[in-house]
């Protein structure tokens, strides 16, 4: 969500509080202010297991999913990063640049977010050119999902 002014006033993990059952948290945000006021940071202390790992302390407040910012970027991904749930920021994507590190909670794999709805768990080892096909949402590319290797694990 974008402010009056241009700036960015929250995560688009507090956006989507509400489609996730968590209408009273998303009410509590004041989108007045800064995410890290005093007020939002009762929010931030609040964080709904739908951004955290499985394996992730309960106690703990940087979210393990984010999206992938950049030109026709459309995925939502498991990754291991010190950004706090409710402050704007996720990951930026360039197609001319490495692919950003994903994953890390656990060493097969991790979960995306596709635009169909669907979570799937890819497996490191998923090469390049399939991975960057799958980040962009209109590259026009082929991608046969049965060629994707999944990791060794039904979540």
């Amino acid at each position: 969500m974008t402010a009056m002014d241009g700036k960015t006033k929250c995560s688009l993990r507090v956006a989507l509080l509400p489609y996730l059952e968590e209408k009273t948290l998303y009410d509590a945000y004041n989108f007045t202010e800064p995410w890290d006021s005093p007020n939002n940071l009762k929010v931030h202390d609040a964080m709904p297991n739908a951004f955290r790992h499985p394996g992730q302390n309960a106690g703990m407040t940087t979210s393990s999913y984010y999206a992938l910012i950049g030109k026709n970027t459309a995925l939502i991904v498991g990754a291991k990063r010190a950004i706090p749930w409710t402050k704007p920021r996720d990951i930026e994507y360039s197609a001319d640049k490495d692919v950003p590190a994903l994953g890390a909670h656990e060493p097969t794999g991790y979960n995306i977010l596709l635009c169909d709805d669907s979570v799937r768990y890819f497996s490191q080892k998923v090469d390049e050119k399939t991975l960057r096909a799958m980040i962009t949402r209109n590259g026009n590319e082929v991608i046969n999902s049965l060629a994707i290797p999944q990791a060794d694990k039904t979540l």
